[in-house]
């Protein structure tokens, strides 16, 4: 469980000096601290929410808490309830879900993708060594989304030409 969190660390320092948001120097003693002082924790779950209006079907969202402050981000993965298995959190693909495999295995991959930008946003934010929220976590989320956009990528192109 340390080794992934310090390859995260790594990472993240790496990509904070390319970007020059950080000064190198001391990297080992901070990282021993950060990990001693566990400054560094978030939880991040994915919850299923039944729709009101299809006791069937539902949406997927992710409950990020990090120093006891709990926040909720709406995904657009919709699934049904035995599509879901709560105590897992896990997509479920069997027998009875097999016509929708593609698109479960698609979100499948989307949530292991999410999961790990949330570490990293949380990582490169805990290097920057200021205190930060749970809200500053979401925003970088959401930023991250924005950025890789379709119509993003046009927009910076048309800017460029």
């Amino acid at each position: 469980r340390l080794v992934p969190q310090i390859v995260y660390y790594v990472y993240s320092y790496a990509k904070l000096l390319a970007e020059e948001e950080i000064k190198a120097g001391g990297f080992g003693m901070m990282l021993l601290h950060k990990l001693n002082n566990n400054k560094i924790m978030a939880s991040f779950k994915i919850k299923f929410r039944v729709s009101t209006s299809n006791g069937d079907k539902g949406i997927l969202y992710y409950q990020i808490t990090h120093r006891r402050i709990t926040r909720q981000f709406r995904t657009n993965y919709e699934v049904s309830v035995n599509e879901w298995n709560a105590e897992s959190e896990t997509v479920n693909i069997n027998e009875s879900t097999y016509n929708r495999k593609e698109y479960l295995n698609l979100i499948k991959r989307k949530i292991k993708h999410d999961k790990k930008r949330f570490e990293t946003i949380v990582l490169c934010l805990s290097l920057k060594n200021k205190l930060y929220t749970t809200d500053d976590i979401i925003e970088r989320f959401r930023n991250q989304i924005t950025n890789s956009s379709f119509f993003s990528t046009i927009k910076n192109k048309q800017e460029k030409d």
